[in-house]
């Protein structure tokens, strides 16, 4: 199996996080993106002790019940990431049910 070496340039520690955030990659993914958020419904989660999360819910394209992926952002991140958005299209262009979960306080999950 071959490993995988990325071109020097981008070798540094933090600059793939940085080039994944920079606002032409941002515009390029919700553009990919646009018809899965389009589809995407918020959805509250009840789970259990007053503690409860909001969702977008993406039924797959077929409308049928196969797979389903459930993404969590990191630290600081939403359901409106650009890396968890780039992964969810991907899966849903691949007819994946996706459900994207806000953390609390995160996103706009304040209210």
């Amino acid at each position: 199996m071959n490993s995988f070496t990325p071109p020097r340039l981008l070798r540094g520690r933090h600059m793939q996080s940085f080039l994944g955030s920079i606002s032409l990659r941002r515009q390029l993914v919700r553009t990919a993106a646009r018809y899965l958020i389009a589809r995407s419904q918020n959805e509250i989660v009840d789970c259990g002790n007053g503690v409860q999360l909001l969702c977008q819910h993406t039924p797959p394209q077929s409308g049928q019940k196969r797979r389903v992926a459930v993404f969590i952002h990191g630290w600081e991140g939403s359901a409106e990431s650009t890396y968890l958005l780039s992964s969810a299209n991907e899966l849903w262009n691949e007819d994946y049910r996706i459900v994207r979960i806000n953390l609390r306080d995160h996103g706009n999950s304040h209210r």
